[in-house]
């Protein structure tokens, strides 16, 4: 009975509970808040260049890029300026008969 006021190691009273200091769990709370701000602030800055990479369309373009064949069925005539920019190759069709 040497000391009577220290648990004895292995001892699972609650009282016994080990308490993390104040300044750990300051320093916890700022780390989490620094880490969220770089979270934010990165997603913002590739919202930012993603939206800086969008093509934006020609303003003088009085061709729609596409559209239905009046003469042929199920077919596509597309504007010059769309096969140039898509590098569509013509491929000519045979009838089968």
């Amino acid at each position: 009975m040497a000391n009577l006021g220290a648990p004895s190691p292995g001892s699972s009273s609650p009282s016994v509970a080990r308490r993390s200091p104040a300044w750990r769990k300051t320093v916890q709370v700022a780390i989490n808040w620094i880490v969220l701000l770089a979270i934010v602030l990165g997603v913002g800055y590739f919202l930012r260049t993603r939206a800086h990479q969008q093509a934006t369309p020609p303003t003088d373009n009085d061709e729609p890029p596409a559209r239905l064949s009046e003469q042929y069925a199920d077919t596509l005539e597309l504007a010059p300026q769309t096969v140039e920019a898509m590098r569509v190759v013509e491929a000519t069709q045979r009838a089968k008969g």
